[in-house]
């Protein structure tokens, strides 16, 4: 039997071209903003209730990234007879970044850069503010994939890791670890300098780092969010980083973003002039986007869909009701 599956996103040519030649004779590819009614798998960012609604047949949304919009989350939990997955390939670059962000910030690279391009060696000759950190503490709050490859990441770079995590038990790993429920958090924050956010936003994880975490990490302290900035409450963080209890962050997730592309120019990422501050390396929310991006993404993609044309499970499921 074949298996129908529909492309709401539209994908650059490249994209769908390496995707078809991947696939399995018995995919059936169709793509464009209606649904036919002979759809089982929707490959979808944010589809809404028309299109799930569009195909009798359909059973599954897949989302081809990592993460699962808020209001497509709410949309689905009305649908429990479909099943949500998401793509994990960006799971390597999301980690690469988190680690880039950390260096960046522990060794205040972009002052040091900015003040050279101004031919100003002030830095070269004043007490340096960045941190060894090999032998230092990282917590890892998010232990899934990209949280646990940041773990091996920063395991690599001699520093000792805690992981976080919502699910019970503590996942296989080739690297040394502690992990403890997201329970245990506030009492975990003391023993850590750094602070990595891999979460993604839900009711649960909203706001669930404020003032009071931000003050209990060991000092020096670090901050890097490559899991959604709503994470971590926008005010309370300006205020550890300007007030000196944060010594640095790394952020890639912002809490506004442009509406079209003719604000892409000139929206601020937040209400508080984050920009403002030198202790803060920022990044567009773009940290695991790269050159092979869509090889990768095409290839993922084609495993999945076959996966399931082979009447394989469709994988990396997410749990509606829980986020991820």
């Amino acid at each position: 039997m074949p298996l129908a599956v529909h492309l709401l996103e539209a994908f650059e040519p490249a994209v769908l071209d390496a995707l078809r030649a991947q696939l399995d004779p018995a995919v059936q590819l169709t793509a464009g903003l209606n649904v036919p009614p002979e759809a089982e798998i929707l490959v979808a960012n944010a589809p809404e209730r028309g299109h799930l609604t569009a195909s009798p047949a359909l059973r599954a949304v897949l989302v081809p990234f990592t993460g699962v919009p808020e209001p497509l989350r709410a949309l689905l939990l009305e649908f429990p007879a479909l099943s949500l997955h998401n793509s994990r390939w960006p799971t390597v670059p999301t980690a690469e970044g988190a680690v880039a962000l950390l260096l960046a910030a522990a060794k205040f690279v972009v002052p040091a850069d900015r003040a050279l391009r101004q031919h100003n060696w002030e830095m070269r000759y004043a007490p340096s503010p960045s941190i060894l950190l090999a032998g230092r503490t990282v917590l890892v709050l998010g232990f899934g994939a990209i949280g646990q490859l940041t773990g091996r990441m920063c395991h690599g770079l001699g520093m000792n890791v805690i992981g976080v995590r919502r699910r019970p038990g503590a996942p296989a790993l080739d690297y040394p670890a502690e992990v403890h429920p997201v329970g245990a958090l506030r009492a975990l924050l003391p023993r850590a300098n750094v602070l990595i956010i891999t979460l993604p936003l839900t009711a649960e994880t909203r706001g669930l780092v404020g003032a009071e975490e931000l003050e209990r990490l060991a000092r020096p302290a670090f901050l890097v969010n490559v899991g959604r900035a709503a994470v971590v409450q926008e005010a309370a963080l300006y205020q550890a980083l300007k007030d000196g209890i944060l010594t640095a962050a790394g952020l890639d997730v912002w809490y506004s973003y442009p509406t079209d592309a003719a604000s892409r120019a000139h929206t601020p990422p937040a209400q508080h002039p984050f920009h403002e501050l030198d202790n803060v390396v920022l990044s567009p929310h773009r940290i695991d986007l790269v050159r092979e991006h869509n090889a990768r993404l095409a290839a993922e993609l084609a495993h999945s869909l076959n996966a399931a044309a082979r009447g394989e499970p469709l994988p990396n499921r997410v749990d509606v009701a829980a986020g991820y």
